[in-house]
């Protein structure tokens, strides 16, 4: 919890200047701009190792990602109010709220299922290269099979020697780590394509600073 606040401060303390970036800019540019620092924040976790430092590896991704997200959020939800006449807005502000919610979860699940089928391949591959006979690999892998959706969580069978489960545990961090690469680079890889819609897309626009002032 405490290792996503900076995500929560930037979006929290930046949410008030990035609404008003639609007005002074247009729409376009603050849609291209804030998902391609969005993707650069998740591709920064797909670099996260499994002995990463908090500070010079979550810490900074968290800081580009929610700089990402701050300058996204607020400036779409204001051109989807815009985009409806006065008639609608409220209309509008619930298919928006409801759309962000929905693919929010979504996004949660999809990505949690591609983490747990990564970190599953990548732990068979584990336990299929230890050195250990035909019989104990087998056993060994039966052991593991309930555990594959605890992720990171779970823990190596007691019955192991001491070096075996010291490896089988270091197995199953890098798997984790694994698949927590492979969902960041898709999260990454989605940001780019929000941000290549906007800019083919969504028709520029001048700000309110643009648009002369009659004399």
């Amino acid at each position: 919890g405490v290792a996503i606040l900076p995500f929560v401060i930037l979006m929290v303390t930046l949410s008030p200047w990035s609404g008003g970036l639609v007005a002074k800019y247009g729409s376009k540019l603050p849609l291209v701009i804030g998902p391609t620092i969005a993707a650069i924040g998740f591709a920064l976790f797909a670099l996260t190792s499994s002995v990463a430092n908090y500070w010079l590896s979550i810490f900074a991704s968290f800081l580009v990602l929610g700089l990402g997200m701050a300058v996204t959020v607020a400036p779409l939800t204001t051109t989807v109010l815009e985009s409806a006449d006065e008639g609608h807005v409220g209309l509008a502000s619930a298919i928006n709220n409801a759309i962000s919610r929905a693919g929010g979860l979504f996004a949660v699940a999809a990505l949690s299922l591609i983490v747990i089928g990564v970190f599953g391949a990548r732990l068979d591959a584990s336990i299929a290269a230890m050195q250990v006979t035909p019989e104990a690999r087998a056993r060994i892998s039966a052991q593991m099979a309930p555990q594959r959706t605890q992720l990171a969580a779970a823990q190596p069978p007691r019955d192991l020697s001491a070096p075996l489960r010291a490896e089988l545990a270091d197995d199953i961090i890098k798997s984790y780590v694994a698949g927590f690469r492979v969902a960041m680079l898709i999260a990454a890889g989605l940001a780019l394509c929000s941000a290549l819609i906007a800019l083919f897309f969504i028709p520029a626009r001048p700000g309110k600073t643009d648009v002369a002032r009659p004399t």
